[in-house]
């Protein structure tokens, strides 16, 4: 159970209820950190950079070839 504690706790948190694009981690919502950080935990910068992730998804098309309408 250890490891799904945090996938199970994004599941059924009331602290979760109305939020959407968070990032959790130890059953808590992971804390933004610099992309320079040493830490082990923590989200990066890239993690939620909207321009990475539209590109990172058309590159994923390209590759797969389906394509969706995003819009």
């Amino acid at each position: 159970m250890v490891r799904a504690a945090t996938s199970v706790w994004c599941a059924v948190s009331p602290q979760l209820d109305g939020l959407g694009g968070v990032y959790c981690e130890d059953a808590e919502i992971a804390e933004a950190v610099p992309a320079d950080s040493t830490r082990p935990n923590g989200v990066r910068p890239w993690a939620t950079d909207t321009e990475l992730a539209i590109r990172l998804w058309k590159l994923s098309e390209e590759l797969i070839h389906p394509s969706f309408n995003t819009n």
